[in-house]
C-alpha cells in the first residue's frame, strides 16, 4: 500500500496517492506489533508528505503529528528526526516560529545522539531558514555555514546544498552586502557569473 501510494505520486497522480492511503488507513485493523507501529506511522508521514505537496498544510502536519505519536510510542529513533523537522518546517510556514523552533532543536539533539548527520544537516538549515524569515540574517548564516560544514564532511547530502547555498546567498547580500555575495556566487556557483543561468531561485 505504502510503496504503490509514492509510486502513483512520483507519477503526478498524488489525489489518487492520497485516497489510497486514506482508504487503507480506515480499513486496517490495528496491532501493537511494533513492525507494524513502524510501518503504520510511515504511512501516516508519508500520507503527510503528499498533503505538503498538495499544499493541504493542516491535514500534512496532522498526519506527521500522528507519525511522532506513533513513533515515539515505540521508540523508532530511526525516522523520528526527519518528522521532528517536518513538524516544524510546517509549523514555520504556518508562522508559528515557537512550535518550529522546539521541533528544529527536538530534531537536531535527537539526531546528534544517533548519530545522523543528515538529519543534523536538515535541522540547521531549517533553523537558517527561521531565522531568514525573522530578518536574523547574522543568526541565519552562522546555522547555514554550520549545515554547510556537515553536508562537506560528509558528501553525501547532495539534495541539500543548493538550499544551503541559495539560502546563504540570501542571507550574505541582506548583511554584509553585494562584495560578499559577488564572492560566495564566484567560489560556489561561477556559472551564473559566466552568464550560465539554469534556474532562478
Amino acid at each position: 500500500l505504502d510503496r504503490k501510494a509514492m509510486v502513483l505520486a512520483v507519477t503526478d497522480n498524488e489525489d489518487e496517492a492520497i485516497h489510497m492511503l486514506e482508504d487503507g488507513l480506515n480499513q486496517l485493523e490495528m496491532y501493537d506489533d511494533t513492525q507494524f507501529q513502524v510501518k503504520l506511522g510511515s504511512l501516516h508521514n508519508n500520507l503527510a508528505f503528499l498533503y505538503n505537496r498538495s499544499k493541504s498544510i493542516e491535514e500534512a502536519q496532522k498526519n506527521f503529528q500522528k507519525a511522532r505519536r506513533i513513533w515515539e510510542k515505540i521508540n523508532y529513533v530511526r525516522s523520528l528526526g526527519l518528522v521532528y523537522n517536518n513538524i516544524g518546517d510546517i509549523a514555520l510556514r504556518q508562522g508559528d516560529t515557537k512550535t518550529a523552533f522546539h521541533y528544529f532543536q527536538k530534531a537536531f539533539d535527537l539526531c546528534g545522539r544517533v548519530d545522523q548527520k543528515r538529519g543534523q544537516a536538515l535541522a540547521y538549515i531549517n533553523f537558517g531558514e527561521a531565522y531568514i524569515k525573522q530578518g536574523r540574517f547574522n543568526k541565519a548564516e552562522g546555522y547555514l555555514n554550520k549545515a554547510e560544514a556537515i553536508i562537506t564532511e560528509t558528501d553525501v547530502f547532495d539534495e541539500f546544498f543548493d538550499g544551503v547555498k541559495n539560502n546563504l546567498a540570501l542571507t550574505l547580500i541582506k548583511i554584509r552586502g553585494f562584495g560578499r555575495y559577488y564572492a560566495y556566487i564566484k567560489k560556489h556557483a561561477p556559472e551564473l557569473i559566466e552568464g550560465r543561468i539554469d534556474r532562478l531561485t
